[in-house]
């Protein structure tokens, strides 16, 4: 059994950094061009509030893998056609760049060795999809679909 939560576990009620908590989006992500509406939320929040979630663990600006920057503008993508749908939220892999880089809280609480995760949580907090590494718009939707026509 892997460390980090499995397709139907409870996701952790991560009380995840945002905007509310920390305004300047250049200190809650290394993306270059970030989307705002991505650093609204914690996983604690989202989980509670009845609608599906899309949760991305990624490093844009520090990616080992270079697939970091891809999967979030797919997350980006999804969001933009399902926003008033589901949560979106990125929860960058690092919580401090300079002077040297630190691991956020919530990867080592989720259990994360490496990165990009990104997870599809239910209406009720259980990871439905756990995807490692690439993830390209149509594999994301394909794991929300469900979840948007009614499905938990």
């Amino acid at each position: 059994k892997p460390k980090a939560p499995a397709i139907g576990d409870a996701a952790l009620p991560s009380a995840n950094r945002t905007v509310a908590t920390e305004p300047a989006l250049e200190k809650l992500t290394s993306d270059v061009e970030p989307n705002p509406a991505l650093y609204q939320m914690t996983v604690a929040e989202a989980i509670t509030n009845g609608r599906p979630s899309v949760v991305v663990f990624s490093t844009p600006g520090f990616c080992q893998t270079a697939v970091c920057t891809p999967v979030l503008e797919s997350v980006k993508t999804v969001y933009t056609q399902q926003s008033d749908r589901a949560n979106f939220i990125h929860i960058e892999v690092y919580k401090q760049f300079n002077p040297e880089l630190i691991l956020a809280d919530e990867m080592v609480a989720w259990g994360f060795t490496s990165e990009p995760w990104t997870y599809v949580l239910d209406t009720t907090g259980r990871v439905a999809a756990r995807l490692g590494g690439p993830v390209s718009p149509r594999e994301l939707t394909a794991a929300l679909e469900p979840l948007l026509a009614g499905g938990k």
